[in-house]
């Protein structure tokens, strides 16, 4: 795709953008409903779970090992497990 315009760069971005709004829409109600920190910085949350999901379709694009996707997984599962240590933490119950 690269930077050339054109009927495939703009179907893609089309198809991102949304990727990104869903992404952005689960971030936010997670956060809505107290399983994310207050604090959370719900546009980087969405960055970098994006990257991790581009990252990990990059990889397994070109070595076509699930193992790809597996690592992509626990990235994932790594960085919400965080945000929800973080707010179990400082949680009023908690103290």
């Amino acid at each position: 795709m690269g930077a050339r315009p054109g009927p495939v760069k703009e179907r893609i971005a089309v198809f991102q953008m949304s990727f990104i709004g869903l992404i952005y829409g689960f971030a936010q109600r997670a956060l809505e409903l107290g399983q994310l920190p207050a604090d959370e910085d719900v546009g980087l949350l969405v960055f970098e779970l994006n990257g991790i999901i581009l990252a990990a379709n990059a990889s397994f694009v070109m070595s076509e090992d699930p193992a790809a996707l597996e690592v992509a997984g626990r990235a994932v599962r790594r960085r919400l497990v965080l945000d929800a240590d973080y707010a179990l933490a400082n949680s009023p119950v908690a103290g």
